[in-house]
Order: structure tokens, then C-alpha cells, then sequence
């Protein structure tokens, strides 16, 4: 392997690094923000702030319903204990017992509107609970995924930048230097392949004089186009 084609593995290695640079980083904010989550979790808690207080009123009127009935039957064992002698007291205990039914019979009504709803609520706490469930388990696999994949691109990064140390040792400092200048010139890709006679960034064939030099690898030949360092790998 030649200087020209040791720079080469050098820029490939260095585009490499900055790809999985890329991916560690996209890999990190999925990890510390899993949305698909939050999403369900923000669902789930909007419906069960909306079925707590429909249970709360269905309690609530349970035991209004309870007092209703232990007083119309207390009501009723007076009235009819032949103990009340007065007809006022009398009227008056019957006037009662016909209002307590009546607001039985309202509280029954309401109960059953508010069995209803809760029943709806629940339901639809059941179903965002699935869901949420659901996007639990799949942030955990998907995560084990990342994190597998996250160890495999930190490997690697090790052992890019292990060869890319090696490589730097075995090119000479003026090479790596004019390496280096034209790195952010030419979007961190100094070097091409020639395929056949043809530069492969910008697509110009080159003349044989040019194919012959970059073919031998003893001196650096740059595309007659775009200027990039020609190199030939076998």
C-alpha cells in the first residue's frame, strides 16, 4: 500500500467515525426522550383524571341513596307503628315519605347517568392502559436494540481510531498536512477514486497521462476537474 492510498483508508476511516458519530448521537436522544412513551403515558393520565371524579360522584351518591332509604324506612315504621296519634304529625310524616321517593327516584336517576359515564371512562382507561402498556414494551425492546447498537458503533469508533493513529504514523507530515488543508474545502473528502479513467466524485474522465500517474501511486495526482487527489486502490 502507497502513501496516496494509505490517506485514502485514512479519509474512509475519518468518514466512517463521523457517520456513527451521527448515529451515537441520534442513537442518545431517542434513549433520553422515548416520545412514542411520553405520548401514551400524558393519554393515560388525561383519562384517569377524568374517571376519578365520576367514581367520586358515584360514591358519593351510593351513600346519599343509602340515607334516603334508612330514613323513609324509619319514616315508615313510625307512621305505621300506631304510636303517632296526631293527624298533623301524621300528614306531615306521610308528606315525607312521599318526598323521599321522589328524591329516591331522582337519585337513582343520576346514579344510573353516572354508572354510565363511568363505565365509558373506564373503558377508555382500559384502552389507553393497553396502549401504554404496549409502548412500554416496545420502547424496552427497541431499547435493548439501541443499546446493543450504541455498544457495536462504540467499538467501532475504537478501532477507527486506533487504525486512524496508525495510519497518520505512516504518512509523512506534509502529505497529512495538505491532507488536512483540504479537508473542510472539499466537504472532508480531499481524495477520489479513479475508476477506470473516470474521477468517481465529480465524473470527469481523466487524460492517460493523469490514469498512468495515479496508477504508479508515487506522487500525488489531483482530477484536472475538481482537484481532488486521485488514488487508485487494488
Amino acid at each position: 500500500m502507497n502513501a496516496i492510498q494509505r490517506l485514502y483508508q485514512l479519509q474512509e476511516t475519518e468518514l466512517e467515525s463521523a457517520r456513527l458519530a451521527q448515529q451515537k448521537q441520534q442513537i442518545e436522544s431517542a434513549l433520553a426522550d422515548d416520545a412514542a412513551v411520553k405520548r401514551y403515558r400524558d393519554i393515560l393520565n388525561k383519562v384517569q383524571a377524568e374517571l376519578k371524579p365520576l367514581r367520586q360522584r358515584f360514591s358519593e351518591l351510593e351513600h346519599q341513596l343509602e340515607a334516603n332509604q334508612n330514613k323513609q324506612r324509619a319514616t315508615e315504621e313510625r307512621l305505621y307503628s300506631g304510636n303517632i296519634k296526631n293527624p298533623k304529625e301524621l300528614q306531615d310524616m306521610q308528606l315525607e315519605v312521599e318526598s323521599l321517593k321522589t328524591w329516591r327516584a331522582q337519585l337513582e336517576e343520576r346514579m344510573l347517568e353516572t354508572m354510565l359515564a363511568v363505565e365509558e371512562a373506564e373503558e377508555a382507561f382500559r384502552a389507553a392502559q393497553k396502549q401504554f402498556d404496549a409502548a412500554v414494551t416496545s420502547a424496552a425492546s427497541r431499547n435493548s436494540e439501541l443499546h446493543e447498537r450504541l455498544s457495536e458503533i462504540h467499538l467501532r469508533l475504537q478501532a477507527n481510531e486506533s487504525q486512524q493513529k496508525k495510519l497518520r504514523g505512516e504518512i509523512s507530515p506534509v502529505l497529512l498536512t495538505e491532507y488536512e488543508v483540504a479537508k473542510p474545502k472539499k466537504a472532508q473528502r480531499p481524495l477520489s477514486l479513479l475508476n477506470g479513467d473516470t474521477c468517481t466524485v465529480c465524473g470527469v474522465a481523466q487524460v492517460e497521462s493523469v490514469v498512468r500517474a495515479v496508477r504508479s501511486g508515487q506522487e500525488v495526482t489531483r482530477c484536472r476537474n475538481c482537484q481532488r487527489i486521485l488514488v487508485q486502490v487494488d
